[in-house]
C-alpha cells in the first residue's frame, strides 16, 4: 500500500485493513471487531480513521454502536457513533463512518474499531465479493 508523499513532501504514512468474513456480536458493551485493527508509527500530527461497510440485526428495534480506539483510548465519546436498525429485521444498511483525531504524539499507534449492541445480535458483512474495511491515513500539514 502506498500513498505518495505530502505537500511538504513528507511520506504519507497509511495503511488499511480489510475482512471478507461477516463479524457479529452480541456484546453491549465496546468490544473490538474482529481483523479490524492497525498499528502506525505516526509524525506529531492527526490522522483520519475510517470503516467501510455494510451491516444489518436481527432485532428491529435494536441499536448498532461503533467507536474508533486510539491505543485504548476512544474518539468519538462513550458511546460512539449510533446506527439505528431498520424496520426490517436483517436488512442491510451502510454504516461507513470517518473521523478525524486529534494530533497523536511521534510514536507507534494502534488504532482499532470497537462496537457494540443495544440487544440481539448486530453484523457486519463480509465476503470476498464485498469485503468491511478499515483505512488509517495520518494527515501532515
Amino acid at each position: 500500500f502506498s500513498c505518495g508523499t505530502s505537500s511538504s513532501g513528507a511520506a504519507t504514512v497509511a495503511d488499511v485493513a480489510t475482512a471478507t468474513s461477516t463479524v457479529s456480536t452480541t456484546s453491549a458493551t465496546l468490544v473490538d471487531m474482529k481483523g479490524m485493527s492497525i498499528t502506525l508509527t505516526t509524525g506529531a500530527n492527526p490522522a483520519i480513521v475510517g470503516f467501510e461497510g455494510s451491516c444489518f440485526h436481527t432485532d428491529a428495534a435494536a441499536v448498532t454502536e461503533f467507536n474508533v480506539d486510539v491505543d485504548g483510548t476512544a474518539q468519538v465519546g462513550t458511546a460512539g457513533l449510533r446506527w439505528a436498525t431498520d424496520a426490517t429485521v436483517s436488512e442491510e444498511r451502510n454504516c461507513s463512518f470517518s473521523i478525524l483525531t486529534a494530533d497523536q504524539t511521534a510514536a507507534s499507534h494502534t488504532f482499532k474499531i470497537r462496537w457494540q449492541t443495544s440487544v440481539a445480535t448486530a453484523s457486519v458483512l463480509g465476503t470476498a465479493g464485498i469485503p468491511y474495511k478499515m483505512y488509517v491515513v495520518e494527515v501532515q500539514d
